[in-house]
């Protein structure tokens, strides 16, 4: 669903008379809203998907696959976001924009999107693995995070050099 409603959005907005009418309208700013609540909602119905578990049997990943899934979203996919993105300014695919860069960066260290327990809820599959390890990424997250965000920041400083080093004017 959250794919249909992107794509039907971006369908009528390219057709000039309705964007035009839709922008502005109390239609609008009611999807706006629900636009807004979506993260939280999708919050609450992971808690209420955790809830719901059955604890009696232990958890439902093991901790060796769940510490393995929290380094490899957390450590190796911004290392390799990060190889791939200034690998690329060096060889003159992507333009030196410290924005457009720091953007593309965070993309590769958020953690596992909160659409993805939508889903398997959705299909009645692996719905209690899927909230336990979209509850450990996000808390384990927020250390990791933060250093992926201040390394990224680091590197795009205009002081550090960096891409003017990797990007030479």
């Amino acid at each position: 669903p959250p794919l249909m409603a992107s794509f039907t959005g971006l369908t009528l907005a390219c057709i000039a008379p309705i964007r035009e009418a839709f922008l502005g309208s109390v239609l609008f700013d009611s999807i706006q809203s629900v636009g807004v609540a979506s993260p939280p909602v999708m919050l609450i119905n992971l808690g209420a998907q955790m809830s719901l578990q059955d604890r009696s049997a232990g958890h439902a990943v093991p901790w060796r696959l769940m510490v393995g899934i929290v380094v490899g979203r957390l450590v190796l996919m911004p290392l390799a976001t990060a190889a791939l993105i200034f690998t690329s300014v060096a060889a003159g695919l992507l333009p030196p924009d410290r924005i457009l860069l720091l953007l593309l960066l965070l993309q590769g260290a958020t953690p596992t999107a909160m659409s993805l327990g939508t889903i398997s809820q959705m299909h009645g599959q692996w719905m209690d693995e899927i909230a336990e390890i979209m509850f450990v990424v996000n808390v384990v997250s927020v250390p990791f995070f933060t250093l992926s965000v201040a390394t990224f920041l680091g590197l795009l400083d205009p002081a550090s050099g960096f891409l003017d080093w990797l990007h030479p004017p």
